[in-house]
Order: structure tokens, then C-alpha cells, then sequence
């Protein structure tokens, strides 16, 4: 008898092995793929966000696909593909062209700075879906029909805005007069003029008009010099490009133009590197500060990335302008129970609410998604403090 049980019991686990592998073979050999495409910049002067931004997708795709999704009875994994498009308008919409024209990609992420409104011209008549972190599309398509299938991962610069008057005021409470500062971009030249008016309205009485110089400019001490003549109590520095904002910083403290900068797009472990001398505030435009993670989400969130890459990259939060939002796409085709049908994806977005690395996520009617902000305070005895700033309290 105590054979017979023995015997038994080994066929029995051997039915139950075969069943599992049976399961599992079958669930493999049904799961579909849906392309996405990221339009990448790891190259050329967009590499320091265009790096982490790939990244970010690269680790959600990675993610999703350890079990898949089901929509409609049907199990999905993606399928990412990446190409360099080396910070240039020709790479950027000849990559565009293809995935969506020659691949029939529907599902587009990347386009960094000026690249994006190229982008959404060609993806957007297409009804491809583009998830961009550029505020420049997102301005320029608002309400256009190309703009129907463009997810903005950033919320609206006007929010923006608003936001980076509290965050000014509350980390430098007795300053009065604010200098604007940037090349002349379009980023730069979409948040400066929203300014003014959030910056008065907690009481910023001294608000010049905004100084532009090239992009291409590395010798400031000339526009500092003509700065220190009225020395701003603040500086809103719009500068993108971590080397040439570490050198207007180091330059300043020769030459003592200001008192202050809050530094736009920019964290602090970058800046704490150029050895400033002047209070600090770096913030990135939006999103969780990973670079200096204050949470327990953005501390797992580092040691995935770390663990994937092996190393981390100097502008880490670039890459939560993607992360997040490869998850809310999937959950946009499970609440429309399409794959395909990319209006419906997008109508179902809009009455989107996901918890992701960057707090409550929402979109409003015109898909731009709607979440609040880090910042942190430096001075030459390193970082002082990191505060979040709730989009909702705006």
C-alpha cells in the first residue's frame, strides 16, 4: 500500500509538472507583442536627459514584460525599439517617418526640446500616439488636431509656472527682485512670459524683462557683469545644458551678480559639482527628484535603474518623464480594451488616475498629465534640503 501511494504520488506530481509546463508554453507561445517605438537621444546636446530618458522606458518596458497584460482576453508584452537620433531635426523626423509610415507604429515615445512639435507633425496625422516631455509641443499643438494623439508628460507650464513662484518663495522668503536667464529656446521662451504674473502674486515686486544670450555662449562674465549693476536677489536661470549652467554658476562667484539661482530643469547633485558658492535651488521641471531621493519609491526606483544600467547618469530624473507614463499607456489600452484603436486609448487616458513614481497622476481634457514637484536647496556645505511642491495646491 505505502508502494502504491508512493508511486502514485510521483504521478501525480509528474501530471501537475507537465500541466504547469503545458500553461506556461501556451501563455508564452499566445502572448502578443505591441511595438513601441522611442525616439532617443543619446547622442549629440540633448545625450545628458536623452540617456536617462531612454533608460526610464527601457526599465517600464522591462517591467510590464515580466508578466504581461492582458487586454480583451489577450496577453501583450511590448516590443521597445530604439534609435539614436543624435539631437538632431533630421534624425529626429527621418526615425518618426519610418516608425510610423514603414512600421505602422502607433506608439511613439522621446523627442527632446525643439525635436517634438517636428514629431508630433508627422506622428499626429498618422494618429500615432507621442508621449513627449517637451513643453514646446504641448504649447504649440494644444487644441490642433495633430495634437489629439499627443500625451504630454510634463503638466501644463502654466501650472509649472505657478509652482516655481511658490517653490522661489519659500526658499528664499525676503528676496524681491527676480532676473530671468536663459538662452533663447523654446522652453525658455514658453515659461519666462508666464512668470510675472504667479512671481507678483507672491510678492515679487522687481521682475526685468528677461535676458536671452546664444545657446552656443560658454564666457558670461559679460552679462554678469552688466547683472551686477542691479544684483538681482534671484535668478531664474533657464539653462538645460548642465556644462554651460556649472560655468555661469562658477563665473558668478567671481564676479557676485546675484544672490541667488533657481536653476530650472537642473537637480542638485549636478550643481553641487560646479563648488557654488551662491544658495542654490535646482529643480527638474517637474517630477520626483531622484537624484537626491527623499521617498522609498524614488530609492527603489535608483537601485532599479542602478542595477539595470550599472551606473547612473548625472540628470537621473529626466527619466521619469517617461517612466511613469509607459505604465499609464498600458493601463489606457486595458481601460479601452483596444490595442489598436488609438482614439479610443486616448479617450481613456483622459479619465486616467495612476500612483506612479511621481505621486497622483491625472490627464486633463487636452492629454497633458497633471502631477506636482521636487526641489532642493544647496549651498557650498552641500544639500540643505529637498521639498516637494503639490501641483493641486496651485
Amino acid at each position: 500500500m505505502a508502494l502504491y501511494s508512493k508511486v502514485l504520488c510521483r504521478l501525480l506530481a509528474c501530471v501537475v509538472a507537465a500541466t504547469a509546463v503545458t500553461d506556461s508554453t501556451v501563455y508564452a507561445d499566445d502572448m502578443k507583442t505591441i511595438d513601441i517605438g522611442m525616439i532617443s537621444s543619446r547622442s549629440g546636446v540633448y545625450q545628458a536627459f536623452g540617456i536617462p530618458a531612454e533608460d526610464g522606458v527601457r526599465l517600464a518596458v522591462s517591467e510590464i514584460n515580466r508578466t504581461g497584460f492582458e487586454v480583451g482576453g489577450q496577453h501583450y508584452k511590448l516590443n521597445l525599439i530604439i534609435r539614436d537620433d543624435r539631437s538632431t531635426e533630421v534624425g529626429a523626423t527621418t526615425i518618426a517617418t519610418e516608425y510610423v509610415r514603414d512600421q505602422n507604429i502607433k506608439f511613439i515615445f522621446g523627442g527632446i526640446g525643439r525635436l517634438a512639435p517636428l514629431i508630433v507633425q508627422i506622428t499626429g496625422p498618422e494618429k500615432a500616439i507621442f508621449a513627449t516631455a517637451s513643453g514646446a509641443a504641448a504649447s504649440q499643438f494644444s487644441g490642433k488636431p495633430a495634437g489629439r494623439y499627443l500625451i504630454s508628460t510634463l503638466p501644463p507650464i502654466e501650472s509649472r509656472a505657478r509652482i516655481v513662484a511658490e517653490a522661489m518663495r519659500y526658499y528664499f522668503p525676503n528676496a524681491k527682485s527676480v532676473q530671468r536667464l536663459g538662452p533663447q529656446t523654446a522652453d525658455n521662451q514658453a515659461i519666462f512670459p508666464l512668470l510675472p504674473e504667479p512671481l507678483r502674486a507672491k510678492g515679487f515686486s522687481n521682475i526685468p524683462d528677461p535676458i536671452y544670450y546664444q545657446p552656443d555662449t560658454t564666457d558670461f562674465s559679460g552679462i554678469l557683469t552688466n547683472l551686477k549693476q542691479s544684483r538681482p536677489d534671484v535668478i531664474f536661470l533657464g539653462q538645460l545644458d548642465p556644462a554651460r549652467a556649472s560655468a555661469i554658476i562658477k563665473q558668478n562667484d567671481d564676479i557676485q551678480a546675484t544672490g541667488g539661482w533657481f536653476a530650472w530643469g537642473l537637480d542638485c547633485n549636478a550643481n553641487a559639482t560646479a563648488g557654488t558658492k551662491t544658495p542654490y535651488v535646482g529643480f527638474p521641471t517637474v517630477g520626483a527628484m531622484v537624484d537626491t531621493p527623499q521617498t522609498p519609491q524614488a530609492r527603489e526606483f535608483v537601485e532599479k535603474m542602478k542595477k539595470m544600467t550599472g551606473t547612473l547618469p548625472p540628470y537621473l530624473y529626466a527619466a521619469t518623464y517617461d517612466y511613469d507614463f509607459v505604465f499609464t499607456l498600458v493601463e489606457a489600452m486595458k481601460k479601452s480594451n483596444t490595442v489598436t484603436d488609438t482614439d479610443r486609448i486616448i479617450g481613456a487616458l483622459r479619465g486616467l488616475t495612476y500612483n506612479g513614481l511621481v505621486g497622483q497622476i491625472t490627464f486633463d481634457a487636452e492629454n497633458r498629465a497633471q502631477y506636482g514637484l521636487d526641489a532642493c536647496k544647496i549651498t557650498s556645505a552641500g544639500v540643505s534640503e529637498v521639498r516637494h511642491f503639490n501641483m493641486s495646491r496651485n
